[in-house]
């Protein structure tokens, strides 16, 4: 069994010690050993775990683990893709593992097999890795004595802690962090970080603490993860120097911290703690909020090799910048500018818009992004999160334009865009006024001012609304279309005899068709200019794909539900169920009223409050 599984692992991996084809364009890959415990009693168990640091493309590696016999014995091992492999020599310590690298986990690092040890006699021991190869994913072929043999792209693989000690302890307590032959406390460690102010010496103390430590007890690994944590942030933090507006990142002082939280992230798998790779490079914009960062082509390239991406903080506002943008963006620099831009109040007699913060971005020569920058924006508690959107500055026109959002919190207070190109933009308070809601109910009132600021609803005319007014089936359709940020197209609207090209809602009706929200009469037409019932609109919410079945809320009737049309029971119980839809004050829904504007406009603001996720305007 074993020989088979050991060619089988042979023909997917390559015999390494026969030619393959070039490495030289992939990056290494790294794999290091952790264990769980640096000190353990004698009959005790310890687990030594391998990881992989897998770069792009890599598919499998094969690697040795030595260890010495006569102070560890094999117990079992757990976690690799194929069987670990004893040959011959696993008497004398020796296991060789071939295995298959999984995806790229976010933290970076994964485990490839945990190998559990029984601690034999007393003293000190050590386990030690060696890579053997790594292959990708990509297919080649190799000859040999005239014979052409399937193979894999060879990758190049390192060894990072590649030998981890450990202490076999007879009498004394094992799993102590007590000063053992000069170890220091946790408490030592904890004490010396915390008064250290330079972060990159910070981190590589806290790693050769963490090195050094011959274990950690329940009540020390609390504090140790914390503090871990908190010098891993600290370490990728960037500053501005006091009163300076420029930063530069170069290679050298980038590497030099990437190393760093290396070291930390091993030192601290040592001791049994998972620490994730870090995902970001964080700058905070100085007071004042303009900031200009410059990045070498070499420190952008170190960052896209290691999945990083930029984190840019400013009042109000979190960027993301991934490093394929900032490379697009530059030669052998790119520099990103940040700056504030106007916020001046505007009044109309329709409203008001109020710029709450407002920026102008730049970034290389202004070329759309193939990877998108995202801004996350916040507002101050005092600002009414109904009326807040993201608006894009026209210089020309002197005029702000609504970008719909990707995201939005749950209590409208965080705003997420995703942006193609930089430019001026600004959150901002839109207040859309009409002269004809005094005697309309509070929540359509909400509704209505909310979904106006989200420029989805739009007024009879400048100053009114009619919220009594009854809702034709493409008004209908236009406002669902707009309230989920469907793209426009007309392509679906030729399949309607009366819905003719260039009305104002043809090209909404032709997205709703292709997306199976509506399918018309048996006559080949749409009727757009007929009110829609309360029936139908609970059909068309109910093509918007609910999860809950009709069976689950049988018990929750309508007074007048006899009345409600077979066809359109199941989708309004399943819109009832989600919140999407009430009954009158006597629990009467009225299937076949007419739908009027300020009823529209509560079900698409409860839409688009509940669960449901509208699709993004990229879709």
């Amino acid at each position: 069994m074993r020989k088979t599984a050991l060619l089988v692992l042979a023909w997917l991996l390559g015999c390494y010690s026969l030619p393959a084809a070039s490495a030289a364009e992939y990056p290494e890959s790294e794999i290091a050993l952790r264990v769980n415990t640096a000190s353990v009693r004698q009959n005790g168990e310890v687990v030594v775990t391998v990881t992989a640091n897998p770069a792009d493309r890599l598919y499998g590696v094969e690697f040795k683990v030595l260890y010495d016999a006569s102070a560890l014995e094999l117990v079992k091992y757990a976690g690799v893709s194929y069987s670990v492999l004893d040959n011959d020599l696993t008497d004398k310590g020796l296991l060789y593992v071939p295995a298959l690298a999984k995806e790229k986990s976010r933290s970076g690092r994964q485990d490839l097999v945990a190998i559990t040890f029984k601690a034999l006699k007393s003293g000190d021991t050590a386990v030690e890795a060696v890579p053997v190869k790594g292959v990708t994913d990509e297919r080649t072929t190799r000859v040999v004595d005239g014979q052409t043999y399937p193979d894999l792209v060879a990758h190049p693989l390192k060894a990072g802690v590649s030998k981890i000690a450990i202490r076999i302890t007879g009498n004394e307590s094992a799993g102590s962090s007590s000063p053992v032959s000069g170890a220091p406390s946790v408490r030592e460690i904890v004490e010396a970080v915390g008064k250290e102010p330079g972060r990159l010496k910070a981190a590589n103390d806290l790693a050769d603490g963490l090195n050094r430590l011959t274990g950690v007890t329940e009540e020390e690994r609390p504090i140790v993860e914390k503090l871990v944590r908190e010098t891993s942030a600290r370490l990728l933090t960037l500053e501005f120097a006091p009163g300076a507006q420029s930063l530069t990142v170069d290679a050298a002082a980038l590497e030099g911290l990437l190393a760093a939280a290396d070291k930390l992230r091993d030192a601290s798998g040592r001791i049994g703690l998972e620490v994730p790779a870090p995902a970001s490079l964080n700058i905070a914009i100085p007071d004042g909020n303009s900031g200009r960062m410059t990045f070498s082509s070499a420190a952008i390239e170190a960052m896209r090799l290691r999945g990083l991406h930029l984190s840019v903080h400013a009042e109000g506002l979190a960027m993301t910048v991934p490093a394929e943008t900032l490379r697009e963006a530059g030669g052998d620099t790119a520099t990103l500018s940040i700056k504030p831009g106007p916020r001046r109040h505007r009044q109309t007699e329709t409203g008001s818009f109020d710029p709450l913060a407002s920026y102008v971005f730049e970034l290389g020569s202004g070329r759309e992004f193939a990877k998108p920058v995202t801004i996350r924006w916040s507002h101050p508690e005092e600002a009414d999160p109904d009326l807040l959107g993201v608006y894009l500055l026209d210089e020309e026109r002197d005029a702000w334009t609504y970008v719909r959002e990707t995201e939005r919190s749950r209590d409208n207070r965080t705003l997420t865009v995703r942006l193609t190109h930089f430019s001026t933009y600004a959150l901002a308070a839109y207040n859309r006024r009409y002269d004809d809601l005094g005697s309309t109910y509070e929540e359509a009132v909400r509704a209505i001012r909310g979904l106006s600021a989200r420029h989805v609803l739009n007024g009879i005319s400048d100053t009114e609304f009619g919220p009594r007014k009854e809702v034709t089936r493409a008004e209908w359709t236009a406002m669902l279309a707009r309230a989920m940020g469907w793209t426009a197209s007309a392509k679906g609207a030729g399949s309607f005899s009366d819905v003719p090209e260039g009305r104002w809602y043809t090209e909404a009706v032709g997205i709703a068709y292709e997306r199976g929200l509506i399918d018309g009469y048996p006559d080949g037409t749409f009727r757009p200019d007929v009110p829609i019932s309360r029936a139908e609109l609970a059909v068309l919410l109910a093509r918007l794909n609910l999860e809950s079945s009709a069976e689950e809320h049988q018990t929750q009737r309508f007074e007048d539900d006899e009345f409600i049309p077979e066809w359109a029971a199941e989708a309004v119980y399943k819109a009832k169920a989600r919140g999407w839809l009430r009954g009158d004050a006597a629990n009467r829904y009225n299937p076949h009223e007419h739908t009027v504007r300020a009823d529209a406009a509560v079900v698409l603001y409860r839409l688009l409050e509940s669960e449901f996720k509208p699709v993004s305007v990229s879709d």
